[in-house]
């Protein structure tokens, strides 16, 4: 199941408008709309802010494992998701740069 899949099952299993996703990205609907429609691949860069909207660890998205629809971040991934969000916008890209890289090489 790909990251863009694992995002609408997500909504879809939990009751979310894609709305919320947008406000909570601070992103327009619209995008959410051309990621499902392949015309952008922008959410890659959002996967952090993604996984801690629907309290998830990150590489539960980037992974090839399956979601349950009572997933939920245990305490390592928690203090994973702490540490992440201290870093700087700098190391913060870093790290998803890396991540995508890993994603990619799947």
């Amino acid at each position: 199941m790909s990251t863009l899949d694992k995002i609408t099952k997500l909504l879809k299993d939990r009751n979310i408008e894609q709305q919320e996703l947008a406000e909570y990205l601070e992103i327009s609907p619209t995008t959410i709309c051309d990621w499902k429609n392949g015309k952008s691949h922008s959410y890659k860069k959002h996967i952090a802010k993604i996984a801690a909207f629907f309290n998830i660890p990150v590489e539960l998205l980037c992974s090839d494992a399956k979601i349950s629809e009572n997933e939920h971040v245990d305490t390592t991934s928690s203090d994973l998701l702490i540490a992440f969000n201290k870093l700087s916008l700098a190391d913060k890209t870093k790290v998803l740069n890396l991540m995508l890289e890993l994603e990619n090489q799947s």
